[in-house]
């Protein structure tokens, strides 16, 4: 969770200029549930998405989509 809070503050927050709440709130939700679940490749997972990596997983579990 550390590392989650990290990259989001040093790629998203401290990159770009919020004018409001509902900008800040927009760019949380869109790195949270699009970039880094399904575009941020992971090193921990040898280069994939975590979406991937759940996916491709030999227990593919139904919660693979409900990442919140």
């Amino acid at each position: 969770m550390e590392r989650y809070f990290n990259t989001l503050k040093n790629e998203i927050i401290y990159q770009h200029n919020f004018y409001n709440d509902d900008e800040l709130d927009s760019a949380i939700e869109e790195f949270a549930f699009v970039w880094y679940n399904h575009v941020r490749p992971h090193s921990n997972n040898y280069g994939s998405t975590l979406f991937e990596a759940c996916f491709n997983s030999k227990n593919i579990r139904a919660d693979c989509y409900n990442f919140a």
